[in-house]
């Protein structure tokens, strides 16, 4: 009983947690990712999806076919752990429903009102940097060579004119945002907004929810070429991370930091009277986000203290 119970309990919290990748990543400049970090969920993330390969896969839908079967029961719980389903499912469940629901006036919100909006985020993604530079144990100067370099190659590469995007390559597309769902820093958002795609997705995102039959192809297209990107590119990730982890956390803070280029209102040059508002927004951001992190770090430390008085 006590074993459902907290089934339950794990299901509720990583569900939650998916709804709030979801809500970073429906937004252009934010990205999922980086509320896995704060999460402290992004590795073990990164090392499920790495277990999706084709023939685990495969095996897993054999055995779920076959379930009946005793022996496939067993074959069908063994792959169910060994590719964390029960971590995957309802973050993968959370992060549907939270972009399915703001595909709807995020960019009704983001269009009728960019100043505002921008400036917002930006406070929230400038304290988020500070996610990745927290893994680090002092930066010294080879952290500081890469986190200068990463920042200027994405500050010249989010500068890149936004295109009216031919949605022939839409395979492709998916390819690109699945490298970019998995990065914090990089919004895989934007990235879509840069090749013209985004809010073509969004519409057709919402639409094969209400099962229309041409979007649902559309976004099948998308996310075949996404489950292509990451399962190509979680092992190297994962790979990384455990054995290069100061310096990819270096390089993901440089990324972070040069993204903002695309959050900046540019209303702020208009005069004071626009400025302070935005500014004041960019505040309202950082501090509440400055504020998710101290609650985030303490409960975790409340829960190193308790497994230390434990043992």
């Amino acid at each position: 009983m006590d074993k459902m119970k907290r089934s339950r309990q794990y299901f509720v919290k990583h569900l939650f947690q998916g709804l709030c990748m979801g809500f970073a990543e429906a937004i252009p400049g934010v990205n999922g990712a980086t509320v896995a970090l704060l999460f402290g969920i992004y590795i073990r993330i990164i090392d499920a999806l790495k277990c999706l390969t084709p023939t685990n896969i495969s095996k897993l839908i054999k055995s779920t076919v076959f379930f009946w079967r005793v022996s496939d029961r067993q074959q069908f719980y063994v792959y169910a752990h060994k590719m964390q389903l029960a971590f995957l499912v309802p973050i993968g469940l959370g992060t549907l429903i939270s972009i399915w629901v703001l595909s709807g006036f995020i960019p009704m919100i983001s269009g009728n009102y960019p100043g505002p909006f921008n400036a917002f985020v930006f406070g929230v993604v400038a304290i988020s940097a500070y996610i990745p530079l927290s893994y680090l144990k002092g930066i010294h100067l080879k952290h500081a060579v890469i986190i200068i370099f990463c920042a200027a190659a994405t500050f010249i590469l989010v500068g890149l004119p936004v295109s009216d995007g031919s949605h022939d390559w839409l395979f492709l597309y998916g390819v690109m945002g699945a490298c970019a769902l998995l990065l914090p820093g990089i919004s895989g958002s934007y990235l879509l907004k840069v090749f013209g795609q985004y809010e073509y997705l969004l519409v057709n995102l919402h639409k094969a929810f209400l099962f229309e039959i041409s979007s649902m192809v559309i976004v099948g297209i998308f996310i075949l070429g996404m489950v292509t990107g990451i399962i190509l590119f979680a092992k190297i990730l994962s790979w990384l991370l455990h054995y290069h982890q100061s310096t990819v956390m270096a390089i993901l803070a440089g990324i972070m930091i040069g993204a903002l280029r695309t959050l900046w209102p540019s209303e702020i040059s208009d005069g004071v009277a626009k400025a302070l508002p935005l500014i004041g927004l960019m505040l309202l951001g950082g501090l509440g986000m400055a504020f998710l992190i101290s609650q985030e770090q303490r409960i975790k430390s409340l829960k190193t203290e308790e497994e230390v008085s434990r043992d």
